[in-house]
Formats: C-alpha cells, structure tokens, sequence
C-alpha cells in the first residue's frame, strides 16, 4: 500500500488508469469533500474508471444524496460516463471463484463489497483510489495495490 503522497502518475506518455472505489469517486466529485482536493491533485490528469460493482453504487449514491446535492438518475449516469470513462469489471470465472478466495482471506460482511472492488482492481493490475481507511484491512487481505487518501496531516 502507498500513501496518496506516493501514488506516482509520472513517468510514462499515456495517462496512467486510475480505478476509483466509491468513496473515492464521490470526494473526486464533490467540492465539499474534506478528501476533494487531495483525490483531485491524485487523479485529475489520469485515465479514471470505476472498479466493478462501484460503478452501480456510487450511481446509487449519487441518487439517494440529500437534498439539494442529489441528482437525477440521467444525471448521475452522465457524471459518470464523464468523469470515469475508463471503467472496469470482473470476468464470471474470475468471480465465480472470489467466494472460496474471501473465505480464506477471512473477507465476510460488509469487506465482501470492498472484497469486489478490490478484486476487481487486482484483476487488471491497476492501483485502486480509496478515502475508506475501514476498506484498508480488506484490500490489505487481498493484496489489492490501493492508495488511501486521508485527512491527516491537513
């Protein structure tokens, strides 16, 4: 795991792909966001998807937020094929088997969601964006390359 510091985007002529879980997209989103400013100078010049089922419950976020920031269901949808155009799933046999991976791992609950989005990332080799320090003992089990943006130090 590395600091949001030490998330290195340099180094290379094509845009390196980012995948966001869902706290991540959100604060990426939202100006109002304590993570907004560290999760944009993060990302705003990289290549930015959602990983897996993230992108279907940050849709669902952006839907059932109070008023007056929630949107539309088209208008979430726009949002998201705007600012993550780049979104990435996980293939049915690769899925088929995360159950038996989860339970060796010890990913039960609530960790099974991050367990997705993590595998998700994993799958494809691309480091995941997280503001979710309770997902970290997740991605940790499953040896996710994540990056843990967090308001210390700010």
């Amino acid at each position: 795991m590395q600091t949001s510091a030490e998330l290195d985007l340099e180094g290379s002529d094509e845009k390196l792909l980012v995948l966001f879980d869902t706290s991540a997209a959100l604060a990426f989103v939202d100006a109002e966001s304590p993570f907004h400013e560290q999760v944009w100078a993060l990302a705003s010049q990289s290549r930015r998807g959602l990983a897996g089922h993230a992108l279907f419950e940050f849709l669902s976020v952006l839907t059932r937020l109070p008023m007056p920031r929630r949107l539309s269901g088209a208008d979430a949808l726009r949002l998201v094929r705007s600012e993550f155009q780049d979104n990435r799933f996980l293939p049915a046999e690769v899925s088929d088997r995360l159950a038996d991976e989860f339970t060796r791992a010890g990913v039960v609950g609530g960790m099974v969601y991050d367990g997705l989005v993590g595998a998700c990332a994993s799958h494809h080799r691309l480091p995941l964006l997280t503001c979710d320090a309770r997902a970290e003992t997740t991605y940790q089990a499953l040896r996710v390359d994540y990056r843990l943006v967090s308001t210390r130090g700010l």
